[in-house]
């Protein structure tokens, strides 16, 4: 399906049109987040940072542009939710071990 089709389900709420969009990308967006968080974190947070990044795109839906295409659009906010996932564990890995030291 286009992703000019999809992006109107998407916008319409169409029953189905998020599960489109996952089987169309879920792929190149696990490898988004693989690539960031590969080594950093597990398999478990890999996975639950790529169902995060369909979700925030199926809640933002509204904002989306038919005339663009969607796939930037989720990988920069698969990126983001990733990167973000880093600077979160990297604060909760500061925060342990200065409590350790204490």
């Amino acid at each position: 399906m286009k992703d000019k089709r999809l992006v109107i389900k998407l916008k319409n709420n169409t029953a189905g049109a998020l599960d489109s969009v996952i089987r169309k990308y879920s792929a190149y967006i696990y490898t988004v987040v693989y690539n960031v968080l590969s080594g950093k974190m597990t398999e478990e947070d890999i996975e639950e940072t790529v169902s995060d990044a369909f979700i925030k795109l199926w809640q933002n839906s509204g904002n989306l542009r038919e005339d663009k295409p969607l796939l930037p659009y989720l990988s920069v906010i698969a990126l983001n939710l990733a990167r973000n996932r880093l600077r979160e564990n990297k604060s909760c890995l500061l925060y342990t071990s200065d409590a350790a030291d204490e």
